[in-house]
Parts: C-alpha cells; structure tokens; sequence
C-alpha cells in the first residue's frame, strides 16, 4: 500500500528475461516448427524499485524541453492563452503525469466500484492471480508472466465502460453514450478533432501491439486527471474539454528541431531508452505519460497501488487477447500440420509469441507485421462494431452476456471466439461469393490473389486460416501460379508483390509444380513472364533482416539485488 506522497515502493518479484533476437524473421512455417521446441529464458528473483518520480534524469531533460521549446497552435485554441500560460500548465501537467502514485491514487474510487460489480457477480473469487510475482522483462518495462494453468477467464459484462461512461459522461465528455473505438492508425488531424470533440477513445485491442498499449488507458488517465483537477490537486485553470482542446492544438518544437503535439508529449509518449537499456530493468521508467508504461504497472503492480480490482479486470482482458493470439497460432499449426503440435503447452506458445513481439522493432508504441498470432492494420474488426464515417473509427455495439465465467475454462473461451470466427467467416464468404470470388476460401484466396487484392489476402489468411497452398482441382494451380502467370500487367505488379510477400510469409511453395506438368512451378511461370528473380526479391528485404538480425540478444541485465539467475526452459 502507498500514499499519493509516496517515494518509491519496492516489489519483489521473479522475471524472465528473454534470450532470441530473430524470432520475428522467420517465416510462419519456420516459427510455428520452433515452437515444438522448449525455450530458454533467464528467470531470477529481482527487487523492482518503482520511483515516485519516474526517472529523474528524464524529467530533469525534458522539463528543459518545455522551459526553452516554443509553441505552436495557440491561434487555433477557442479561448485565449499566452505562451507563460501555456509553459506553466505543461509543466504542471508534466509533474503530476511523471509521478505513478499521484496518478494511481486517482483511480482507487473507480476501483471500488468495479470491485463491488464484480463481487455482486462473484468475480472476484475465481482467480487468486498475483502476476507481480511472475513478470517478463520487456522493452523498458514489464509485461505479465503466463496466467496460471487453472486460470479461469471471465465474462465481465462491460463493467470496467460502463463505469468509465457514467463518470465521463458527467464531465461532459463522451456525450453520445459510447466511447469511439480506434483499429489502427488514424491521419493526425482526424484523431486531434475527435479529442478536441470531447471524445476519449478505446483502441481495438487484438491488433498487437494494442495488446502491450492497453485499449482503455488513454480513458483511465483521462478519468484521473479530471479527478486531481476537480480536487484542486492539479492546479490548471481550464475545464477538461479545453484540457484536451489545447492538447491536441498547441505543438511543442524544442531544441533539435523535434516538434510534438502535447497529446504526444504528454498522453502518448513513447519512451526510448538507449540501446542495450531498453532491456536494462536498472533504466525502466515508470512515468504514466505512455500508455504501454501505465498500463504495464495496471497490469503488474496493481495489487501495490491499491487497485487490485483494475489488475485482475485488466488483466483478464490482457489474457484472453493473448490467448486469442494462441488460439490462431494454434489453428495455423494445424493448417501447416505441424508435428508434435498437440503436446505444446499454452505457457510456452505464450512466452514465444510475447519474444518474437519484442524483438520486432525497438519501438513499443508500434503496432506489428502479420504475424501467426497477429492481426494486422488492414483488416477489419468484427463487425459487431460499427464504422462510423471516418475510416478506422468504430462504435461497439455491446453483446449482452451474463457475468461469470467461460464454462469449461480457456476451451469454453476458444470454442465461443470460434464460434464469432465461424459466423465472420460464414459472412466473408458469402459477401465474396457474392461478387463472383469463389465460394470456398481456396478459391476466393486464388481469385484475390489473381486481381491483387491485398487485404482480401490478407483477411484470407489471418483471419479465417486460408490454405496458403489450396489447388484448382481440375489443375493443381495455387495463389503464387495465378499471379506468376499475370505478372505482365504492370498496374498491378506493387499489389502482387505484397501479395506474393503475404503468400510465402504463410508458407506458400514458389516451387510446387502442376497435376500434370511437375515443372510448372510458381517460379517458371515468373521466369517465362520475364522476372527470373521474383521471389527473391520481393523477399530480399526479409532475408537481408533475417541475416542481420540472426543473433542472441546479450545476457540481460537484472534488477538491483537479483539472485541466483539461472537459465530455464519451458
């Protein structure tokens, strides 16, 4: 337990530090095989010392960034502010933002009611989870370790929304009852109004790296700068809608000529650390002004800043995305009959996929490449939620269920999302049969993969598990001999290299010939159509990533006071 004047709290706890570099450079069929074999962590007991203050040596820097930046955007405000207003409310706001347990204290109200929610529902007696005792060192931060093998997944009936639109919607905010819900990138300036508009947004959680960001954190921090504000705590002389109207307009420009929206500075920071110190717990910062950083302390340190009942909500949600990932990882097992595929475990699927993310880039606000267990930016939600008219924003119309938990554990949970998948996929094939695709996946694969339809490929693969390798009967022709043999229409050559990228990244075989001509291959069709090398370089740049990356990552550094670190498989 902490008090909001708290200066540091110190956790003990055992954490796996991953050891691959190049898992994110495999081909799919080459990622799933691995994955038959155990992987080696190193996992220690570790002090964790979370500071009230963040990291001093940042807020020392960038407290210079808004003592000496300039800024841009005032003209666009609808009330007056001068730039020593606006210098002095920044570094107000900068302050309060970088200090964990001022913040954290603001959402203990929030979490009391949803704590009577779910003991009205009993969901608080089914899980006794305490994660901060299992973490993963991740890239400056943590992420939970592997749920434990009889965790129970809940059906929590939207309480966690509901909560968050009742206290919003009284500070006038997010007036229209719902909380728009973001999948995937949106233009800058399409983003800004719909804040400035009074709208805090949720984002679509299973596309992947939305998983580490949190889809509710932007509201949470929200919720708890209006209550510091409302209790005089933070001391800014305007209401919380000109709040997120001047965070969204005035641009902060300081020396190095690097120029950022104050959302950016201030809501949606990514944190970069130096090198090897991205995985140095002895540099992780705990500032709340990113959102993958808030989150992971919701997710992993919960119970310590008194909101055990946001931890075990947050983290119910944080499993069964990841366990959906699993889900297709386990699904594209099966397509690619992978051996031994039936005895893998959940833990140990689950630490390879959370290694293969933290080796994709250094960047942690990114959101993923396809993946085996990703989604990708160019595939749409389920369409329970409803787009509204600007791309990439949605309104979830929610399912009304019982709260409880999924009968039968993860398997009811994999058989009800199977369920949603097998009703999308029903749908996905009837719209395409529709339009003259095909009536089964194979061929409406082949037929998208013939015209260049990228994210028609792309749905075919990812969402519904497509054979990348499903034949024309009456010949044997896969997707790559379709667009081999029309690589001569040049408007289409940049969709059929994407494609082509996708296909293989799949597993589609470049030399599988046809029923009767054995050397009409893939290849020989490029060839003949004057591009010898096609497949090669249209992978080149994953196989020059691939060579480049090939390598372990260095023996991670431990927390202050580790003990006995010792090499473990799973």
């Amino acid at each position: 337990m902490f008090h909001p004047n708290t200066k540091s709290i110190t956790v003990e706890a055992n954490v796996l530090h991953f050891l691959y570099a190049d898992l994110h450079t495999y081909p799919v069929p080459d990622f799933l095989n691995l994955c038959t074999k155990s992987i080696e962590v190193i996992e220690s007991k570790e002090n964790i010392v979370i500071p009230g203050d963040a990291t001093k040596a940042l807020i020392d820097i960038e407290l210079q960034h808004i003592s000496q930046g300039r800024f841009t955007g005032q003209s666009t405000l609808t009330f007056p502010l001068n730039e020593p207003q606006i210098r002095e409310i920044c570094i107000t706001l900068y302050q309060f933002l970088s200090d964990p347990f001022k913040v954290m204290s603001h959402l203990q109200e929030l979490d009391q009611a949803l704590g009577q929610k779910m003991r009205a529902h009993n969901l608080t007696s089914y899980n006794n989870i305490s994660p901060d005792t299992n973490l993963i060192a991740f890239l400056g931060y943590f992420i939970p370790g592997p749920p434990p093998d009889n965790y129970q997944p809940l059906i929590k009936a939207n309480f966690l929304d509901i909560l968050l639109l009742e206290r919003e919607r009284g500070d006038n905010i997010n007036k229209a009852g719902y909380a728009p819900k973001f999948a995937g990138f949106l233009e800058r300036g399409t983003a800004d109004k719909i804040v400035a508009d009074g709208e805090l947004f949720t984002e679509y959680a299973k596309l992947t790296r939305v998983l580490l960001h949190g889809s509710f954190s932007h509201r949470l921090l929200g919720l708890a700068i209006r209550e510091s504000m409302q209790k005089g705590e933070l001391k800014i002389e305007l209401s919380f809608r000109q709040l997120l109207e001047f965070l969204t307009k005035i641009t902060l420009t300081y020396p190095g000529l690097i120029s950022k929206s104050l959302w950016d500075f201030f809501i949606d920071k990514i944190v970069m650390l130096a090198g090897d110190q991205m995985r140095n717990v002895n540099f992780y910062t705990f500032t709340c002004r990113s959102p993958v950083i808030f989150n992971s302390l919701l997710l992993c340190f919960g119970q310590q800043l008194n909101l055990a009942n946001l931890q075990v909500y947050l983290l119910d949600s944080y499993y069964k995305s990841v366990f959906q990932m699993i889900h297709r990882m386990r699904v594209n097992m099966e397509i690619n009959q992978i051996e031994g595929r039936h005895t893998i475990t959940l833990k140990r699927l689950y630490l390879y996929c959370m290694n293969a993310l933290m080796t994709i880039d250094l960047d942690p606000g990114q959101l993923m490449q396809e993946w085996p267990f990703a989604l990708t930016l160019n595939l749409r939600p389920p369409r329970s939620y409803q787009p509204r008219s600007v791309t990439g924003v949605y309104q979830k119309i929610p399912v009304e269920k019982k709260p409880g938990v999924y009968p039968e554990g993860w398997q009811g949970f994999f058989n009800y999302r199977q369920q949603e998948t097998d009703s999308e996929k029903n749908i996905f094939i009837a719209e395409c049969q529709a339009k003259g695709y095909g009536s089964e996946l194979g061929a409406i694969l082949r037929h998208c993969a013939k015209q260049g339809m990228v994210k028609e490929v792309s749905e075919c693969l990812f969402l519904f598990h497509a054979n990348p390798n499903a034949v024309q009967l009456s010949d044997g022709q896969t997707a790559l001999h379709l667009i081999a043999y029309n690589l001569k229409d040049s408007t289409k050559i940049e969709n059929y290299k994407e494609c082509t990228r996708i296909l293989i990244k799949f597993g589609a075989e470049r030399k599988k010939g046809l029923k009767n001509y054995p050397n009409a291959t893939p290849e020989a069709y490029a060839r003949r159509n004057g591009y010898p090398n096609w497949f090669d370089d249209v992978m080149k740049s994953e196989t020059e990533k691939k060579e480049t990356v090939r390598k372990q990552l260095r023996i991670p550094y431990a927390a202050s006071g580790a003990r006995n670190p010792l090499s473990v498989s799973y």
